[in-house]
């Protein structure tokens, strides 16, 4: 008999049909299911290198996966990180020759409650958890496709503050969309939005993870002054009051920098701006009345307050402040002028 190669091919693509027709119907038999269940639990937490667990699976090769009622673990395996209403895997073709981390083309998830903790020790839970992990056969998985998320809701906790005078601090947030997108060379992509529960204001990130290194960049409208002045500015020395204010800035860590004598383990910028604020210096009798301007704070070139062309009123009299004031050396180069006509 003559070995005829296109019947060989066609043989080979109709078992393959057959067995993927047969899986997409099989799956739905109590023990498969379990099995199956089992396994994609299984793969998922060996991914993230936490531990996923959920109630109900549907679907199969031929279509998406639906996972319901996800529930993730925080790296201690007993307090949850997040919670997913349904999660929907799609999957290629690859899936058959084993490969299961390199077969997911997206991953959707939809109903969030995910709690955001900045812990005692300054690592933040939802940063390590996208991280790229090691497999439980030590080494780090493949793992390129995109995360969708939808309708993400719940709180950030600060466990330990920026400052001195620090306390915890916790702010609630719902209406969350976002999107990771890991590639294939260890590349990390984050967007994400969503608003403060108890003011509707809205805050953005953007940024990248790459081996070892980090940039975000974040922009808050709208934030509640009073709700948030203890926990970025707390002072014994001067006290603020206003309603809202704007910020931009970003947050960056290079894995070829030193941060053993820094006082935090990254370099941040932070530009705010504002109008109609009050500023009272305990050492000065005199409040400086109707604020207005922009301020940047940062830690790249030293730690160091930016007093870019703020206007206001001491006792009815205009003024203006320029200059700069170096929190390191206790140092200031500010420049106090009179805006008043003479």
């Amino acid at each position: 008999m003559i070995f005829n190669f296109r019947i060989f091919i066609s043989a080979v693509i109709a078992v393959c049909s057959v067995t993927f027709v047969a899986t997409e119907l099989l799956i739905d038999l109590p023990f498969i299911n379990r099995k199956f269940k089992q396994t994609v639990q299984h793969k998922l937490s060996d991914t993230f290198g936490q531990k996923i667990e959920f109630s109900d699976i549907s679907g199969g090769l031929l279509s998406d996966i639906i996972i319901d009622k996800v529930q993730i673990f925080d790296t201690d395996q007993v307090s949850t990180l997040a919670h997913i209403d349904q999660l929907v895997v799609d999957l290629s073709p690859t899936l058959i020759f084993g490969n299961f981390v390199g077969a997911i083309r997206s991953v959707s998830l939809e109903g969030v409650s995910v709690n955001v903790i900045r812990r005692n020790d300054k690592t933040i839970n939802i940063f390590e958890f996208i991280k790229p992990k090691q497999s439980s056969s030590g080494t780090t998985p493949f793992f390129s496709a995109v995360l969708n998320f939808k309708d993400v809701r719940g709180y950030f906790l600060d466990e330990k503050g920026w400052h001195k005078h620090a306390t915890p601090f916790m702010q609630h947030f719902d209406s969350g969309n976002g999107q990771i997108l890991f590639q294939d060379d260890s590349t990390i992509n984050l967007n994400f939005s969503a608003e403060f529960s108890d003011n509707n204001a809205q805050f953005f990130i953007d940024g990248e993870v790459k081996k070892g290194s980090y940039y975000y960049e974040f922009n808050v409208e709208r934030l509640l002054i009073d709700r948030w002045k203890d926990y970025i500015i707390a002072s014994r020395k001067f006290t603020i009051d206003d309603d809202y204010v704007s910020l931009k800035g970003t947050l960056f860590r290079s894995k070829d920098t030193d941060y053993s004598q820094s006082k935090l383990p990254f370099n941040y910028t932070v530009d705010i701006e504002f109008d109609y604020l009050t500023f009272k210096q305990k050492a000065f009798p005199y409040p400086i009345d109707n604020l207005s301007g922009r301020l940047v704070i940062s830690n790249e070139d030293g730690h160091l307050i930016h007093c870019d062309a703020l206007r206001g009123e001491i006792q009815e009299i205009p003024i203006e402040i320029d200059g700069h004031i170096y929190l390191d050396t206790k140092k200031y180069d500010v420049l106090l002028t009179s805006t008043e006509p003479v």
